[in-house]
């Protein structure tokens, strides 16, 4: 029974943490969603139709893209001269590191090059966390306008890569791709979740040991401990560089 309690004890001692973090909400092992069957099957389905709605065919396979009510008609092609020429700077977006519901933003930028106007409309996202604001459906010629991204993952992601389609009356570029990317990373991390103290007895004591961290916050720090075994003694010290670098956090 003393090694339950000391388990129990070493896990409550992980401390009331700087800010308004809650180590039970941002701890990996809490609804972090693990890649099942399931969630590879429903990618392979929406990228399917994707490349359907790219071709203009109709999805064989929906997975509800096709029936957004965000998409918008495709203009039709530009068919005699003078005709508008899409330019772009910049196709991919970074975002770095995001904890799951944080919302970021960027705007790409759509240039017409043509001689006549550059007709765009919203076609559709590869996720529907990602949204496409278009205020400007005519470009003319000389002129710009931008397309904003804005993306709040709900889950963890190693790598996230995310796609929305822009659609044009451009014969050579009828549809544009914007790229979101990074990754979805807990706020706290605990390293290893399972703490072993070994064989623990009256006449003996164990030591576990674990890790506490964070990939976004370099701040981050123990402010208290609770301990809910008296026979348990806590003590720690912060992690140096190397340590940090090798778990991947701030």
């Amino acid at each position: 029974m003393r090694y339950i309690s000391i388990v129990l004890g070493v896990i409550t001692a992980t401390g009331v943490l700087s800010g308004a973090i809650w180590l039970g909400r941002y701890a990996p092992w809490v609804d972090k969603t693990k890649t099942s069957d399931s969630v590879i099957l429903r990618r392979t389905r929406t990228l399917h139709e994707m490349e359907d709605l790219r071709a203009g065919r109709e999805p064989t396979d929906s997975v509800g893209i096709a029936s957004d009510p965000t998409i918008d008609r495709r203009p039709p092609l530009a068919e005699q001269a003078p005709f508008p020429k899409v330019a772009i700077a910049e196709r991919v977006y970074q975002f770095g590191t995001m904890e799951v519901n944080e919302e970021r933003k960027h705007a790409f930028r759509i240039e017409n090059r043509g001689e006549s106007p550059l007709l765009i409309s919203r076609g559709p996202t590869q996720c529907k966390c990602t949204i496409s604001s278009l205020p400007q459906r005519s470009i003319p010629p000389g002129g710009f306008a931008e397309v904003e991204l804005r993306w709040k993952p709900l889950e963890f992601e190693q790598a996230f890569h995310k796609t929305a389609m822009i659609w044009t009356n451009d014969p050579e570029a009828p549809e544009i791709d914007f790229v979101i990317a990074g990754h979805v990373v807990p706020k706290v991390e605990l390293l290893p979740l399972s703490w072993n103290a070994g064989e623990v007895t009256d006449e003996h004591g164990g030591t576990a040991v674990a890790k506490i961290g964070s990939p976004l916050q370099a701040n981050l720090k123990i402010t208290s401990i609770q301990a809910d075994d008296p026979h348990l003694k806590v003590t720690y010290r912060p992690l140096a560089k190397p340590e940090l670098s090798r778990a991947g956090w701030s």
